[in-house]
């Protein structure tokens, strides 16, 4: 299992988006959102914060993602929702150049303390275990993730386990801001520190990269509920720089977006340099997002 050391929202060497997560079933009740009680952040009260959704009939939805990288991958993802604002469907298909790279659809299934993703056919891929509205741990194709978060509810460590090894990411947050984020893999000697800036400007509900950029991990699930793993912000990340712990550095990266007239993120281009990459040290990509 290889880490990856600069911290950004997509691994262009590597961009499969296998990951995507699962549907939910419109006659459950909606699972509960977490506490916001004792939320540290001066800004966590602005109006336009916006708990994926869930809490605010009147946002929009995340419905696709495209992305398209400069080594020509095309990957186009789409989310359908149930009654309750839940992911119940993805269909993810990418394409390198005109070959079909991959073509998935999911489902979702939501209970009081479980989401059960799974293929169109019924054959379950993942189970996300649900603790007072947050993700605990999860399973999937023989990978065991254990979340952990703060009293106010926001993630502060993401543990992945595979294979025998072991990747450790843990958070920093001031107020309601990621502004640091370590990686240690011990197999490998592997101790990075990515410090994270941020745009002056918000979007209006929760940034729709937060979940995968901080995680490493491209579920659907993430995508579009990253309330669920502790990730409420709708701070956008304009950057990161990441070093070894002894200060070496190993690469950076720079985020440019595209917003509507009512806040939500169109567009996101990123610029990446990888001192580590054994390919290229460069590579840029885009993502680019409709809401309903």
């Amino acid at each position: 299992m290889d880490v990856d050391v600069v911290q950004n929202p997509c691994d262009c060497d590597d961009c499969n988006g296998d990951d995507d997560e699962e549907s939910g079933i419109g006659e459950q009740p909606p699972t509960e959102n977490p506490s916001e009680e004792g939320s540290t952040g001066d800004d966590s009260s602005d109006e336009g914060t916006s708990g994926g959704g869930q809490d605010d009939v009147e946002a929009k939805k995340l419905v696709k993602v495209t992305l398209k990288d400069e080594e020509g991958y095309i990957q186009y993802i789409d989310f359908s929702y149930d009654a309750y604002g839940r992911l119940s469907n993805c269909h993810d298909v990418g394409y390198f150049g005109s070959d079909l790279e991959h073509e998935y659809t999911y489902e979702y299934l939501w209970s009081e303390g479980e989401v059960i993703e799974r293929y169109a056919d019924g054959e379950t891929i993942a189970g996300y275990a649900l603790d007072n509205g947050l993700i605990s741990e999860l399973y999937k194709w023989g990978q065991r993730d254990v979340l952990s978060y703060n009293s106010s509810n926001q993630l502060v460590g993401y543990v992945e386990s595979a294979d025998g090894d072991k990747i450790e990411y843990n958070y920093s947050w001031s107020g309601d801001k990621v502004t640091k984020m370590t990686t240690l893999q011990e197999s490998e000697g592997f101790h990075f520190v990515s410090a994270l800036t941020y745009l002056d400007r918000k979007c209006s509900v929760i940034t729709p990269i937060a979940g995968i950029f901080l995680t490493k991990q491209d579920h659907a699930l993430f995508w579009v509920h990253p309330e669920i793993i502790g990730i409420k912000t709708n701070y956008v990340p304009s950057g990161f720089e990441t070093k070894f712990a002894d200060g070496t550095f190993v690469g950076k990266g720079t985020f440019e977006y595209e917003f509507d007239a009512e806040g939500y993120i169109t567009s996101c281009k990123g610029e990446e340099y990888n001192a580590m990459s054994e390919r290229s040290n460069e590579c840029s990509y885009e993502y680019r997002f409709v809401w309903e």
